[in-house]
C-alpha cells in the first residue's frame, strides 16, 4: 500500500512538472508565425530551456513588446534557445528598445535581426565624416563599444554633406569632384547624390547632377528629401535653371520640377529653409521666437492654458529645434547668421549656441557656446554635438538627463556628422 501511494505521488509530481512546462511553452511562442519583414531584438543563445524561460519572464515584466523563445537545433543534437523581443516596424525602434533594456541591465549581449539575419543597429551605430589618407570618408561609430570603423570612400569623390533621416536609419550623401568660388561666383563640379541604408550597410548612387552653381538639400518631412540644383542655362544668357527633385526615405524618385529664372528681371533662386520642429510630439507645447531689432526672445507656449514662459533671450536666430519623445525637454540651436550651404561655405557663423530646456524643471539645464557652427541630433537621452570652427571639427557625445559627458570623437583633420569644414587658400575644396 505504501509503495502504491509513493508511486501515485511520484506520477502526480511528474504530471505537474509537465503541466508547468506546457504552460511555460505556451507563454512564449516561437517567431515562425511572424511576418519576415519585421525586426527583432535577439538575445545570445541559452543552452538550457529553463534559463531561457527565466530570462524571458524577467524581460517581459519590463518590456512593452512580446517575448518569444525559439529552439535552435544542431547536428550534434544539442539545443540552444533563442530569446527574441518584438516585433518592431523598423530597425531604429528595435535598437532603441534594446538599448533601454541594456542600460537597465535586463539584457547583456544582443543583436538586431530581420528574417533571422543579423543587421546593423541604426540606434547604436552613427555614421560620421572624417579624413582617411587625407581624403574625406564615411565611418561607423558604435555607442556601446566606443569604436569607429571605415565604411565608404571614393578617391575621386569629395563629400559635401551627409543628411541622415530623423531616426538615422537612412542617409543621403552629396559628393562632388570640386566646389568653391571663382570671381565671387559659386560653382560645383560633377555633383552626385547617394542613398545609404544604415541597417544594411549599403550605399548606391541615385542621381548624377553634373556641373552647376549651387546644390541645396534638406528633409522637407519625416519621409521626404528634397534637392534643388541650380545651373546656368546652356543656351539662354543670364538665365538660371532650378531643378528640384523629391525622393522618399528609401531613395526612390517621387517628383521632378524645372524652373527658369531671368537674372535681369528676377532674383536668384533660393530654396525654402528647413522646417523647424517647434511643436512638442503631444502638441501641448510650442517653441516661439519673437525678434525685435537685433534681439530674439524665446518662449515656451502652453497651447492648452495659453500661457507663455520666457526661457531665453539673445542676439541669434533659431536654427534647429528638437523635442524628446516624452515632451520633457526641448533642445534647440541658434546662430547669428544664416549659414551658407555646400558650394558656398566660406562664411561660417561667428558664433552659435545649443541649449537644453527642461519643462519639468522650468529652466535651461545645459548650454554650449562656441565660435563656429554647432549641429546636434538625439539618440534617446544622448545628444551628439557636431562642432566646427575654421579647419577644426569634432563630435561630442553627452547624456543630457544625467548631465554626463560620455566621449569625444576626434580625428586628425577633424570629423563631423554633417560635413567637414576645410578650404584651401585658393578657394577650391
Amino acid at each position: 500500500m505504501f509503495r502504491l501511494l509513493s508511486v501515485l505521488i511520484l506520477l502526480i509530481i511528474i504530471a505537474g512538472c509537465g503541466d508547468i512546462k506546457d504552460q511555460e511553452d505556451k507563454e512564449f511562442q516561437n517567431t515562425s508565425s511572424i511576418h519576415s519583414d519585421k525586426f527583432f531584438i535577439q538575445i545570445s543563445p541559452f543552452s538550457e530551456h529553463i534559463t531561457a524561460i527565466k530570462n524571458a519572464q524577467n524581460i517581459k515584466k519590463h518590456n512593452s513588446g512580446n517575448v518569444y523563445i525559439d529552439t535552435l537545433n544542431h547536428h550534434s543534437q544539442l539545443k540552444n534557445y533563442i530569446v527574441s523581443i518584438g516585433p518592431y516596424e523598423d530597425a531604429y525602434s528595435a535598437g532603441k528598445q534594446a538599448y533601454y533594456l541594456y542600460e537597465n541591465k535586463l539584457i547583456s549581449e544582443y543583436v538586431l535581426t530581420k528574417d533571422n539575419k543579423e543587421i546593423t543597429d541604426p540606434f547604436l551605430n552613427i555614421i560620421f565624416i572624417a579624413l582617411n589618407d587625407s581624403l574625406p570618408a564615411l565611418y561607423y561609430y558604435n555607442i556601446l563599444t566606443n569604436e569607429s570603423r571605415l565604411f565608404w570612400q571614393q578617391k575621386k569623390e569629395k563629400i559635401l554633406e551627409l543628411s541622415p533621416s530623423k531616426n538615422q536609419s537612412f542617409c543621403f550623401l552629396i559628393t562632388a569632384s570640386g566646389y568653391g568660388e571663382s570671381a565671387s561666383f559659386p560653382y560645383i563640379k560633377k555633383a552626385r547624390l547617394f542613398h545609404i541604408s544604415v541597417q544594411d550597410e549599403s550605399i548606391r548612387e541615385i542621381y548624377n547632377f553634373g556641373d552647376g552653381l549651387q546644390l541645396y538639400a534638406f528633409w522637407i518631412s519625416k519621409n521626404l528629401f528634397k534637392v534643388s540644383f541650380n545651373y546656368l542655362h546652356p543656351l539662354v544668357a543670364n538665365s538660371v535653371v532650378e531643378q528640384s527633385i523629391v525622393f522618399n526615405f528609401s531613395g526612390n524618385l517621387l517628383s521632378e520640377e524645372t524652373k527658369y529664372f531671368d537674372l535681369i528681371k528676377e532674383d536668384y533662386p533660393t530654396p525654402s529653409l528647413d522646417q523647424l520642429e517647434i511643436s512638442s510630439p503631444d502638441a501641448k507645447y510650442t517653441l516661439l521666437e519673437i525678434s525685435r531689432r537685433s534681439e530674439s526672445a524665446y518662449y515656451i507656449s502652453n497651447n492648452r492654458s495659453q500661457k507663455r514662459s520666457l526661457i531665453y533671450t539673445g542676439s541669434q536666430t533659431l536654427k534647429k529645434a528638437e523635442w524628446t519623445e516624452d515632451n520633457d525637454y526641448i533642445i534647440f540651436s541658434t546662430t547669428n547668421i544664416i549659414q551658407k550651404r555646400l558650394s558656398n561655405r566660406t562664411g561660417l557663423p561667428d558664433s552659435s549656441e545649443i541649449l537644453i530646456y527642461s519643462l519639468e524643471q522650468n529652466k535651461i539645464t545645459k548650454q554650449w557656446k562656441s565660435k563656429g557652427n554647432k549641429n546636434f541630433f538625439l539618440r534617446g537621452d544622448i545628444i551628439f554635438l557636431d562642432y566646427h570652427s575654421g579647419n577644426e571639427s569634432s563630435i561630442e557625445v553627452y547624456d543630457f538627463r544625467n548631465d554626463k559627458k560620455l566621449v569625444s570623437i576626434k580625428r586628425t583633420g577633424g570629423c563631423g556628422f554633417s560635413s567637414l569644414s576645410q578650404l584651401s587658400e585658393n578657394g577650391e575644396k
